[in-house]
């Protein structure tokens, strides 16, 4: 009895979509459109959302973060360190692509007019080539990549009344080139050694420093000092 009433109930419903073919057809069309918004929509949102999480990981926010004990509370210049080897071998272990050492400070920029309060990042330009957007923003000019770009941008800065000190760490030709290689033969490396720099290393006497520690220059009405 029951399976005779249901079949009976899909005939009658069957003739009935088609009685009016006009109107089921309005009545497709509009469930079909409902649902192509609701995933259309879906997609938008989660797309939305992905884009604005990657963005915010490339603006110089990473994935993982590691700091000092303290900083978090008082982010100052005083927390930082210098990372162990446990952890500089912990960032060649895979999934692990690519990491940056970064000086990350509060400070304080003021006119005439006004102050704000802003944030001033340290970074190796190198390492940040695969772990940040910084690479791909310059839209003209490029990085400072020889000894003669780089006086000439610094005589540019004492001419303008700046004071230019220069730190010289100094390591010898043996050991840069043990290191040259070493970040060209480890896959997750390579990006840190490039053609430029294998062209500078030949011009290694040009960028020993004229003074044994640290030299500062000034404009000519300013003082200079050397030691």
């Amino acid at each position: 009895m029951a399976s005779s009433s249901l079949t009976l109930l899909t005939t009658i419903a069957w003739r009935n979509l088609w009685r009016h073919q006009r109107r089921t057809l309005v009545i497709l069309f509009a469930l079909m459109l409902g649902i192509w918004s609701m995933v259309f929509m879906a997609a938008l949102i989660r797309g939305s959302m992905e884009q604005h999480i990657n963005k915010e990981i490339l603006n110089l926010t990473g994935h993982i973060q590691v700091h000092a004990s303290g900083y978090r509370d008082d982010p100052a210049i005083e927390y930082r360190f210098v990372p162990s080897a446990a952890l500089t071998q912990a960032q060649r272990v895979p999934p692990i692509t690519a990491a940056s050492a970064r000086v990350r400070v509060p400070a304080v920029i003021s006119s005439e007019r006004e102050s704000a309060g802003v944030v001033l990042v340290g970074i190796d330009p190198a390492g940040e080539r695969q772990l940040s957007f910084i690479s791909k923003a310059i839209t003209a000019g490029r990085y400072l990549e020889s000894v003669d770009e780089i006086n000439d941008f610094e005589s540019q800065l004492v001419e303008s009344g700046a004071v230019v000190c220069k730190f010289w760490l100094a390591i010898s030709p043996g050991e840069q080139l043990r290191r040259f290689k070493a970040r060209a033969d480890i896959p997750h490396k390579r990006y840190k050694i490039t053609p430029d720099d294998w062209r500078n290393r030949k011009k290694w006497p040009v960028s020993l420093p004229t003074t044994p520690a640290t030299s500062c220059s000034t404009a000519s009405s300013a003082p200079s000092c050397t030691s």
